[in-house]
């Protein structure tokens, strides 16, 4: 476990984290005014969370890139500090759709897992190659 912690880049995964979650708000604005365009009465709440998967994937991705080892654990934390990073706004207003703020935690958690562990395998397919050629 202390080898994961210490290989992870902390500074990139804050950095990424507090980022993303700036990104989020003009991200999430451009998708509900999309659907509102398009007539979706309710599209909001399904293109928030695409809003969602899309920043943190790429977050994940941003972070993992250059990271030596553990690229999914360096997602994952991105992840993490991303929803600890909203858990005071939570606190401090009460959402209308308490629920739906837990599934978007886990949504960032899991894109942002999911674009490391991207990173990861490529970077091992990588290796599997060189070493064959």
């Amino acid at each position: 476990m202390a080898e994961i912690l210490s290989s992870v880049r902390w500074g990139w995964v804050v950095l990424a984290a507090v980022l993303a979650q700036a990104l989020l708000i003009p991200v999430d604005y451009a998708l509900s005014a999309f659907g509102a365009w398009l007539g979706w009465v309710r599209g909001d709440l399904l293109l928030s969370r695409v809003a969602i998967l899309l920043v943190m994937f790429l977050a994940g991705l941003w972070v993992s890139r250059h990271a030596k080892a553990h690229f999914t654990a360096n997602g994952l934390f991105v992840g993490l500090v991303a929803v600890l990073i909203y858990l005071p706004v939570l606190i401090a207003v009460q959402p209308p759709y308490p629920f739906l703020e837990v599934v978007n935690g886990l949504l960032k958690i899991v894109a942002a897992t999911l674009g490391g562990g991207l990173i990861g395998h490529r970077k091992r397919r990588g290796i599997r190659k060189r070493a064959r050629g």
